[in-house]
Formats: C-alpha cells, structure tokens, sequence
C-alpha cells in the first residue's frame, strides 16, 4: 500500500509542526477532507490542541480519534501527559500500563510520562527511580539531556523536602507609646 494523499498532507503537516503553523494547519485540514478518521492528523490535531491552543476538550477528541483509527505508539505519549495535565491520573495510568505492551512504543517517554505522574501524586522517590529509567532507555541525545535534568530536577525536589528551608522569623516591632501630651 502506498502513501494515499491524506498521508502526504500529514506528512507536510507533521514536518511544518512547531515552525509554520499556518502551514501545519492547512495540510491538517487538507489530509482530513481526504480522510476524515486519519490517524495521524488527529494525533497532530491533539498535540497542537494541548501545547499551542489549551484547548485540552479537543486535544482529547482528537487523541481518543487517533487511537481508534489506527493506534500508534506516540499518540499513548502525548495522550497520557493530557491526562496528567488534567489530573485525570487512573485514567493516565492505565493508558501508561497500555502503552508499555505495544511494540515499537518510545520506553523512554513512557517511562517519564510515569515518572510524572508519581510526582505529581508525591511520591517523590519512586518518580527519581523512573526518570532514571527513562534515561538509561533513551536513545537520542537530545532526549538524554532532558531527561538528566529530570533527574537533577527531582534530586533538588527530594534534597528540599528533606532538609526545609529555614525561615527567619519575624522580628517584633517596637510599638510607640501612645502617651499624649497634655
């Protein structure tokens, strides 16, 4: 099977993403008019609808759209930090635990997207364990480099949460007497 035409326009969308977004939108528009269920420019749609619009309502249809016409493993990455976003953690975590059984599927990012959702239930130690393993799973430099300050970021969290932060108390004003003058 080859590239039918919704797929060149995803494909024109996917490459103009996050640089020319007029141009991302159009080629969007256009793969859906050629087929309205395409995988793929529901995925983008989402992403855009999540990171650029705060639209998260529609970010969710689309993403829900992309997994039901042709699930791919990135859609499980993103739709899973919409969830985290909305706080919609059971709901995160079963598409993390879905996501982790699908071959092909980006470890790394999963286990980030895990390693955040334990943070922002607190629990701190076991979120630094994951972002650890999502660093010793990732493959692209760029992806390491983030992924390391994920690390340092949660080591500060937990080296605060240990050691408070001491705060000065207040020193006491000297009231002035309020003795009148006859």
């Amino acid at each position: 099977m080859g590239v039918n035409l919704a797929d060149k326009y995803f494909i024109q969308a996917f490459d103009n993403y996050g640089f020319n977004m007029d141009e991302a939108i159009e080629a969007l528009n256009y793969a859906l008019s050629h087929d309205s269920e395409h995988s793929g420019a529901h995925f983008l749609l989402g992403r855009m609808n999540m990171e650029y619009l705060q639209n998260f309502e529609l970010s969710e249809y689309h993403f829900q759209m992309a997994l039901v016409n042709g699930p791919s493993p990135r859609v499980y990455v993103y739709y899973s930090l919409l969830l985290i976003k909305l706080k919609e953690y059971k709901k995160a975590r079963k598409i993390i635990d879905h996501a982790k059984t699908i071959k092909g599927a980006n470890e790394a990012a999963l286990y980030h997207r895990e390693a955040l959702l334990l943070e922002r239930t607190g629990n701190l130690q076991e979120a630094k364990e994951l972002y650890g393993t999502a660093f010793d799973l990732a493959f692209e430099d760029d992806e390491r480099v983030y992924l390391k300050a994920e690390v340092e970021r949660i080591k500060n969290r937990l080296d605060k949460k240990e050691k408070p932060e001491e705060v000065p108390k207040k020193k006491k004003k000297k009231k002035k007497s309020s003795k009148k003058k006859k």
